[in-house]
């Protein structure tokens, strides 16, 4: 007997790096375009927070909102929410687009329609490749 080694520890070995999952890189779980340059752990991360969650849920219904509506639906402050929409949109779930009235100075912000399907029952998907939210 080794007297390096104990008889009873276990046999530690590594994973060969083919059978390792993925940790960052575009999502793989779907292959369409709109999802291929979404970093999973991005978006794992952004859509893990409960607000950033409501966040989805409120876009998801097609229209842009506001950064002040989001954050009176929200129950936040307008400079909280802005700090979770800038998440959203660095993980490329969201868009900033132009106000509907013309107004230079409000943010609105809106989910890109790739992302947005409906399911056979008519409920609201959104496909982010690695994530899907059902609404």
């Amino acid at each position: 007997m080794n007297p390096d080694s104990a008889p009873d520890s276990p046999t530690v070995t590594s994973p060969s790096p083919s059978s390792v999952p993925p940790t960052s890189g575009p999502c793989l779980a779907s292959p369409s375009p709109a999802t291929v340059l979404l970093n999973q752990l991005q978006v794992l991360r952004a859509v893990a927070d409960p607000v950033r969650h409501g966040v989805l849920r409120e876009l998801a219904k097609g229209t842009p909102v506001s950064v002040n509506d989001l954050a009176d639906l929200q129950g936040r402050w307008p400079d909280s929410m802005s700090k979770h929409l800038k998440i959203l949109r660095e993980a490329r779930l969201i868009v900033t687009v132009p106000s509907p009235d013309g107004d230079s100075r409000k943010q609105f912000s809106e989910i890109p329609a790739p992302f947005r399907t409906r399911d056979a029952a008519g409920r609201t998907l959104l496909d982010f490749g690695c994530v899907v939210l059902r609404f």
